[in-house]
């Protein structure tokens, strides 16, 4: 029924070599990024008191708007949780993090992925909305 031992054993070493080979891409890939910039959104940053906190509890986090529970983002200003990015193809999250920025008349543009806050603020993903930001970036301080 399966391959010869040999064809089996050979397919197996090319596709460990080429894994071992795209994990030192990525690698050296990452070596090669250039870090985040600063947002300029981060200093004088505005946290609404609206009474919006976060639970602690990951299980009871979800979008706001779709109720996904995965690949969410807390807006820093308003405390909302929103679903990530949908792709151009549908897939990808609710959008819903991207739709309550602008329906806050695009005042409040910095979030950060939940399940990313860390002590290390360099291992957290943070991403402005702002036109002119539009990306990754960091946010020094977030720990306040």
């Amino acid at each position: 029924g399966g391959l010869p031992f040999h064809v089996a054993e050979s397919a197996e070493s090319v596709v460990r070599h080429a894994g071992a080979e795209v994990r030192s891409d990525v690698e050296v890939w990452k070596m090669h990024e250039d870090p985040p910039p600063v947002s300029k959104y981060a200093e004088g940053l505005e946290v609404l008191e609206n009474g919006v906190g976060v639970d602690p509890d990951p299980k009871s986090w979800k979008c706001g708007k779709s109720g996904d529970t995965t690949n969410l983002w807390l807006n820093l200003s308003t405390g909302y949780i929103g679903g990530g990015r949908r792709n151009w193809d549908g897939s990808g999250g609710s959008n819903g993090a991207l739709d309550h920025y602008n329906e806050t008349g695009k005042k409040y543009p910095l979030v950060v992925k939940l399940g990313t806050i860390d002590a290390d603020v360099d291992s957290i993903d943070c991403f402005s909305y702002a036109p002119d930001e539009d990306g990754p970036l960091k946010i020094p301080h977030l720990s306040k």
